[in-house]
């Protein structure tokens, strides 16, 4: 396996355990619920039960659990690029370009301000976004 694909897959392991951590737990007391028992006793299915009546009411868990996913993904992907520990030269990573322009601060600091930017944009702005997707939902 090349190390890209091992790479991709490590970050997507961290998305499936923040996912399914959050969504077994809601799940798990959710099921317990008046309006599971009653779904049950009218003959929905498992999957009915879970699409239509769990699945919406934890959407606002779900959404910030992926936020906080990716941050820590693009987040520990900067800083180990940053330590030349992650993604290698031919492939492009902001933490590394922040690395790459450290001796350059004095005379181009924008070679660190526009990586150090986007981390922070991409960051902040999936954040954000949980906050106002988990309000619409609770």
């Amino acid at each position: 396996m090349n190390e890209k694909v091992r790479e991709r897959s490590e970050i997507s392991d961290e998305f499936k355990w923040a996912v399914n951590d959050i969504y077994s737990d809601d799940s798990c007391w959710r099921k317990d619920y008046d309006y599971v028992k009653n779904a049950r006793l009218m003959g929905a299915g498992q999957l009915r039960i879970m699409f239509v009546h769990i699945l919406p009411n934890i959407k606002g868990s779900l959404l910030s659990a992926l936020a906080i996913g990716f941050n820590n993904a693009v987040l520990s992907e900067a800083a180990m690029s940053y330590l030349s520990l992650g993604v290698q030269p031919p492939e492009p990573s902001l933490g590394r370009m922040l690395s790459e322009a450290q001796p350059y601060l004095i005379r181009a600091p924008w070679s660190a301000i526009a990586p150090g930017m986007m981390i922070l944009v991409c960051v902040l702005g999936v954040g954000l976004m949980s906050i106002e997707g988990g309000e619409k939902h609770d």
